[in-house]
């Protein structure tokens, strides 16, 4: 199972981040606990995303892929910011 959302980088459209994870843990029957943990990670990442990543820029997206391969749920946030230097 695979589910893709691009949105452009704007705050009020972490809304259907939201609703995407909702979605998708309703349909996999996920505990309480995974959902909560899934949702604060995605949503942080998403966010992360948007202010530090695109600038808050609306004319540039945030990518979410969300895959479910086996019994290992991989979510995974790109932006089209610059990007840095994590070993300085």
């Amino acid at each position: 199972m695979k589910k893709d959302l691009n949105i452009p980088s704007e705050l009020g459209n972490l809304r259907m981040v939201e609703k995407a994870i909702d979605e998708l843990c309703l349909e996999l029957d996920l505990s309480d606990e995974i959902y909560g943990n899934v949702l604060v990670a995605t949503m942080e990442a998403t966010n992360n995303a948007i202010v530090h990543g695109n600038l808050s820029n609306p004319l540039k997206e945030v990518k979410i892929a969300i895959e479910l391969d086996k019994r290992t749920l991989k979510v995974q946030v790109e932006d089209q910011g610059t990007g840095f230097d994590h070993y300085n």
